[in-house]
């Protein structure tokens, strides 16, 4: 339980002895592993045309959720690991899918990769930064594909509004509903940090759509 406290007690849920530390957090964590076998179920159908990144794309989401739910669970100092290092793996697979639409060769995401994991390792505290360069580094190439591509149909653009009004929502949540703010309530079931879970969960899936669906590359 050591590695959980002093990181996941931000996340305003009371954390408990046993096998569940945060109750809440860990059961809305499976909100990715409910929407990265949703994924892999449209790949096994053949509804998506780009089927290798859905495999990646799908399991990644897969991996966030086991390890999410194996740090606000046990909340071993492998679960810690787990946790940060799949959602740079699920950023980097966003990452090598935008720079292959962009003509870009996949070789810089699979640096990325290794160095994320060298890094991970050396300086298991430095987690948060490295997720939050390879977010923007997500969001930036997400816009360029955007720009770069053909006129996005109606579905992908009601999939790109849900993606970010879930994400909006979920940041407003996370902010406010952090130890300390204004919303936390550590021993309630309605938990922000478990709402976050649920609408990022909620925002990837709904980017899986039109990402999945690039046929082409962008000129």
């Amino acid at each position: 339980m050591t590695a959980l406290l002093g990181i996941a007690e931000s996340d305003c849920e009371r954390i408990r002895d046993g096998l569940t530390a945060q109750p809440v957090n860990t059961i809305s964590s499976l909100g990715y592993v409910i929407v990265g076998a949703w994924i892999l179920g449209r790949v096994a159908r053949r509804e998506v045309p780009r089927r290798g990144v859905g495999v990646a794309f799908g399991l990644a989401m897969i991996a966030v959720g086991l390890g999410s739910v194996a740090f606000h669970g046990p909340g071993s100092g492998a679960g810690r690991f787990f946790h940060d290092y799949s959602i740079a793996v699920l950023l980097v697979v966003i990452i090598a899918a935008d720079l292959i639409s962009l003509r870009r060769s996949w070789v810089p995401a699979a640096v990325g990769a290794v160095a994320s994991a060298a890094v991970l390792i050396a300086f298991p505290h430095s987690s948060n930064s490295v997720d939050a360069t390879l977010i923007v580094a997500a969001l930036v190439l997400e816009v360029l594909v955007y720009r770069a591509g053909t006129r996005p149909s109606h579905h992908d653009r009601v999939a790109y509004g849900v993606a970010l009004t879930a994400l909006a929502i979920a940041g407003t949540a996370q902010l406010l509903g952090r130890t300390d703010a204004s919303l936390c309530e550590p021993d309630s079931i309605w938990q922000a940090h478990g709402l976050w879970h649920l609408l990022t969960a909620l925002a990837l899936g709904a980017l899986s759509i039109p990402l999945l669906k690039r046929t082409t590359r962008a000129p």
